[in-house]
């Protein structure tokens, strides 16, 4: 991979843009270090993982780029969603929410 420019820092590491050498293709590679990654989820509606790799201290995760960015940066920008748009948004984020709870990660929703 030839890692790009950083996308940000969150509680478990840091978010790096990146570039599959071979087919070009645009990922992101979250570096978290071993003591946190088994706090991290998967669900489906989360960023599709393609693969990861580690060395002594650190696993980086391969996922999918989010092209159009976070849910929250379109709402700043381009204002109220449509009730429709809203509707589909708030459906999948209680899909997510009902999964954190069966895993025990949240409790009352």
């Amino acid at each position: 991979f030839e890692m790009g420019n950083p996308l940000g820092e969150g509680r478990f590491g840091r978010v790096y843009m990146a570039r599959e050498k071979t087919s070009k293709k645009i990922v992101v590679i979250k570096v978290i270090f071993k003591k946190n990654f088994g706090k991290i989820i998967w669900y489906p509606n989360f960023l599709r993982l393609y693969g990861y790799f580690h060395d002594k201290h650190r696993v980086f995760l391969v996922l999918e780029y989010a092209e159009n960015g976070e849910l929250y940066k379109h709402l700043q920008k381009d204002g109220p969603f449509t009730e429709h748009k809203a509707a589909s948004y708030i459906s999948q984020i209680a899909d997510a929410l009902v999964y954190l709870q069966k895993k025990k990660i949240i409790h009352e929703i």
